[in-house]
Parts: structure tokens; C-alpha cells; sequence
């Protein structure tokens, strides 16, 4: 038997009055920061970076809202050959900054309303931005235990 290899990532669905910020990468359309977590660094550190380099911007991070899980591999980008399948932690963000300060991998943003961010998303973000909503963490296949238990592991990591 051959053990998966994943590789995880974190995201941030960055709100500010309401209104959700959305990031445009001219390769994947319209999407929110986050990316990969590099060797050594902690999921709340790289989730932090992730912000910082793509949009400049500090935030409160609020709760875990899922964690998903992608079983294909992608191509990967920046020298990275192939990306294995993702394990992807989704955070709701508060943000008091208006001014975001993009990095060369975007290209433009906004803060829009939650409707309007239906609309522009890829479809896989659809479900992700769904259960950020609902104030609530979602595990997929988990009992609550293991629910329990995760999220106790994350929260340590702050």
C-alpha cells in the first residue's frame, strides 16, 4: 500500500463592512488569497504571509470555516513542477484596511457584496465561500470528535 502525499494549503475569505475582498489572477479568474504553506512555517503563520504578500494587507482572523480536500494534482507554477493533491484550511478574516497593495500575480481586486461574489468566483470556491457564511466549521467526513480534536490543533498554532 502506498500512503498519500498531500499538500496543504490555507486561504482567507477577507471581509471588511460586509463586503468580501476578491482577488483577480489573470490565469484562474477571480479567487481569494492564500496558497501553499512552505517547510517549517505554521498554518496561521503561512495563512498570514499568504495575505500579506498577495494583498498587503493585516487581518483578524476570526474562525476556521472548512477544510477541503482535492484529489487531483495540478501543474504547478514559480519552479514548482506539479502540485499533489491539496488539503485546503479556509479562514473567515476581518479587515478594517481599505487600500490593498497587489502582488505581481494579480492583477486587479475588489470588496464586493456577498451576491455579487457568487457570481464572479470559480466554481470551486462556490461551496468553500458557502461555508465561511455559515459561522461554522465544516469537516467533511469527520466525526465530531475529530472535529473537536483538529480544531484544537489549529487554535494551538496561533
Amino acid at each position: 500500500m502506498e500512503l498519500a502525499s498531500h499538500t496543504v494549503s490555507a486561504a482567507a475569505f477577507i471581509f471588511k463592512k460586509g463586503r468580501l475582498l476578491l482577488i483577480h489572477n489573470p490565469r484562474k479568474g477571480w479567487e481569494t488569497p492564500g496558497g501553499i504553506i512552505e517547510n517549517g512555517e505554521t498554518l496561521i503563520a503561512a495563512l498570514k504571509r499568504e495575505i500579506q504578500e498577495e494583498c498587503g494587507l493585516c487581518v483578524e482572523i476570526q474562525y476556521l470555516s472548512s477544510i477541503t480536500s482535492v484529489v487531483n494534482s495540478s501543474k504547478g507554477y514559480n519552479g514548482v513542477k506539479k502540485i499533489l493533491p491539496l488539503i485546503i484550511f479556509d479562514f473567515v478574516c476581518e479587515c478594517d484596511q481599505e487600500e490593498v497593495i497587489l502582488s505581481e500575480e494579480h492583477d486587479d481586486y475588489c470588496w464586493v457584496e456577498i451576491d455579487q461574489a457568487f457570481k464572479l468566483i470559480r466554481k470551486d470556491l462556490l461551496f468553500r465561500l458557502e461555508s465561511s457564511l455559515n459561522k461554522k466549521i465544516d469537516f467533511f467526513g469527520c466525526t465530531k470528535e475529530a472535529e473537536t480534536e483538529v480544531f484544537e490543533e489549529i487554535r494551538v498554532g496561533e
